[in-house]
């Protein structure tokens, strides 16, 4: 009897963890447009008009990625608390699907940046911004069913840590937030610095 509880307790919360991980994967993949859109205000020369106020680099650049932070996690949130209401999602913990949805949209946030520096062609960082947030999805949806697979070789279960959906995942999974915190942390900060740039460097290339 306990048995059949707890498999009923894994299969109820699937709806919600698989409700939580779309919300990020929709919210990176709309990353696309954000970053397209930024560039697309560099070659209209936008960008370069901002430059001519009394503003620094950083407030302009900081003012524009901040807001994409805040609006994707709040649009994504309100979406979610809706699901969770129409849809009535069993097992569903919103304090923590908030969090979640928010460190997700840190990392898009700090691909945004990465691509908007690196690629000046508005369909290729689109497409690209697409693309690592498919692989990403792929990486982590595969790395977290590993333990079902036999002889699954070493170097997969590696490569899957590098997707910020395999940390997402392991808050959902076991409620620890620490470790993934920080590792999210981290690797925005490596895209962020990746693609740290002076806005005026930016609007001259």
């Amino acid at each position: 009897t306990t048995a059949v509880i707890v498999d009923e307790e894994v299969d109820s919360k699937e709806d919600y963890k698989m409700t939580i991980l779309l919300i990020c994967y929709f919210m990176m993949i709309g990353g696309s447009v954000i970053a397209g859109e930024i560039i697309k205000l560099r070659e209209q020369k936008v960008l370069k008009r901002t430059i001519a106020t009394s503003n620094s680099d950083i407030t302009i650049l900081g003012s524009l990625f901040i807001s994409s932070f805040i609006i994707q996690g709040v649009l994504s949130c309100s979406a979610f608390i809706i699901l969770t209401l129409v849809l009535k999602l069993p097992n569903n913990n919103i304090p923590q699907g908030i969090l979640i949805i928010f460190l997700s949209s840190l990392v898009t946030t700090s691909i945004i940046v990465a691509v908007t520096r690196w690629i000046r062609n508005v369909t290729l960082a689109s497409l690209s911004t697409v693309v690592f947030g498919i692989a990403a999805f792929g990486m982590g949806i595969f790395g977290s069913e590993l333990d079902s697979f036999d002889n699954v070789p070493e170097i997969i279960s590696r490569i899957s840590v590098i997707s910020p959906f395999t940390w997402l995942l392991r808050i959902i999974n076991t409620g620890k937030i620490i470790i993934p915190i920080l590792i999210i942390f981290l690797m925005s900060i490596m895209l962020f610095t990746a693609g740290s740039f002076r806005l005026r460097e930016f609007v001259k290339e």
